[in-house]
């Protein structure tokens, strides 16, 4: 058996048993083993182990453990528009892998990844911070519980969740896309979200519906999240936006892929899905999703497929990791030293108006081709 200790910044410590809701509410029978792997979570007991895996960052100033170097793994969760190691070199260098979705990652031993993140359908109330992370008991289904939920009353249509956060041009396509859906739809959609319509847990906004628009906050390659996950572990058909090659996890029969810098076509694509009764048509698909999402890609099936594949030979030595604020070189600073231009500004500002415009006219004949077809 792999001994596997798991270090995440924000979530959850692992309590005086060894046990941690981050583990067993995503495993069978809510152990913390899958396959040859036994997982530790936060544990800072934990000083000796076959693999350390960092996801985004380690939770303490310093941790350590005895362990080949060449398996201190980084897994990111974040895309770059959101959280860049690009000016971290220092922390990066830390590990002997890094796997990631985000494209070009500057370590010369970086694969790419899905980020290691399970559902959180019913998690209760969404989890903000540390100190919620703390009081969070692992509460609602565990793994056995999804595995037999055969069936769920769907008498609600459509939904999606978008808060108007808008700190990231990500954010801001979101919103001005969930405006679009809403003038279009009207009360045939019901859209939840901070600063929106705050609701107490997305089980209810997503659960009783036969459709969910999930919206990722980046359109990148092997990007994909709970907002995905999360309407399939309910048996709700998820209207996508997000992974780019999502196709190479889920078939057009378990997912709808749809763009939302193409917003009349991706209006057009869910009316044709409603009209079509695409839903009760595609239901079964949505059972072999769920068991995709559960087995094959539950982030510690990722982790134990990576050990899996592992030839290394183990040399275990008293390692440490520093946590990144060591060494970040703050973007700010190097923004305010190396300001743009006049004509970098000029550059920009033209580039987005051509992007703009390139969207408008294919969306335009995307449209066309869909009625066509």
């Amino acid at each position: 058996m792999k001994i596997v200790k798991i270090s995440c910044a924000g979530s959850t410590l692992s309590w005086p048993d060894h046990s941690n809701p981050m583990v067993f509410k995503f495993l069978p029978s809510r152990s913390n083993i899958w396959k040859n792997c036994q997982f530790f979570w936060n544990d800072t007991t934990i000083k000796k182990a076959d693999h350390w895996i960092i996801i985004g960052d380690i939770e303490f100033d310093e941790e350590e453990c005895e362990v080949d170097p060449r398996n201190i793994i980084l897994m990111t969760g974040e895309p770059r528009s959101i959280k860049s190691y690009d000016d971290s070199s220092d922390f990066v260098k830390q590990f002997g892998r890094v796997y990631s979705s985000q494209e070009n990652f500057k370590h010369n031993r970086a694969f790419p990844c899905r980020p290691p993140i399970n559902w959180w359908i019913d998690g209760g109330s969404p989890i903000k911070s540390k100190e919620e992370f703390q009081k969070w008991q692992g509460d609602g289904l565990g793994y056995n519980d999804f595995k037999n939920l055969r069936q769920i009353k769907k008498e609600k249509l459509l939904s999606v969740f978008c808060s108007n956060k808008i700190f990231t041009q990500g954010h801001k396509a979101r919103f001005n896309f969930c405006q679009k859906l809403k003038n279009h739809f009207k009360d045939k959609i019901d859209w939840f979200g901070i600063g929106v319509r705050p609701i107490d847990s997305k089980w209810q906004g997503i659960a009783p519906y036969k459709y969910h628009i999930a919206l990722e906050n980046s359109q990148s390659p092997d990007y994909w999240t709970e907002k995905l996950i999360d309407p399939l572990m309910v048996l709700t058909h998820p209207i996508y936006c997000g992974a780019t090659n999502i196709n190479n996890y889920f078939t057009d029969a378990q997912v709808t892929e749809i763009d939302i810098k193409y917003p009349k076509t991706a209006i057009a694509k869910i009316e044709k899905l409603i009209f079509e009764n695409f839903y009760e048509k595609n239901f079964e698909q949505l059972f072999l999703a769920r068991d995709l999402v559960m087995d094959k890609y539950n982030a510690f099936n990722l982790i134990s497929d990576i050990i899996e594949n592992d030839s290394v030979a183990l040399n275990p030595k008293k390692m440490k990791v520093k946590k990144e604020r060591f060494f970040l070189l703050q973007k700010e600073n190097l923004e305010t030293a190396c300001p743009k231009n006049p004509m970098q500004k000029f550059l920009s500002s033209s580039r987005k108006r051509l992007t703009t415009l390139k969207n408008f006219l294919t969306d335009y004949f995307l449209l066309i081709k869909l009625k066509i077809s």
